[in-house]
């Protein structure tokens, strides 16, 4: 009998940082990248998306996954604990032409 893979969710992870620059998201993306393809329990994580709002000092993650636990594991291997992260949200990504950085 196969194993069943448990459905993906889509979770938003945020993270408040003061002094929120392009090189800290850069970073941050790659380490989650990292971080997500080498998770412990072998679950599988994807990070899709990064929102940073550097006025207000957020950084935001969308990632999907089977499990929450999944996530908080791959954040905390990259260096990136979360302070809050929201279960089970309605991503939806609609421009794939925009570029890389809109300022």
């Amino acid at each position: 009998m196969e194993a069943v893979e448990p459905p993906l969710c889509s979770y938003l992870a945020e993270w408040y940082k003061a002094g929120l620059s392009a090189n800290a998201v850069d970073d941050a993306i790659r380490r989650l990248t990292h971080a997500s393809a080498a998770t412990h329990d072998g679950a599988a994580v994807s990070l899709l998306a990064m929102f940073a709002a550097p006025k207000d000092e957020v950084l935001y993650g969308v990632f999907t996954a089977a499990s929450p636990t999944s996530v908080i594991q791959a954040c905390i291997l990259a260096g990136y604990p979360i302070d809050r992260l929201t279960v089970d949200i309605d991503a939806r990504i609609l421009a794939p032409n925009v570029p890389e950085r809109c300022l």
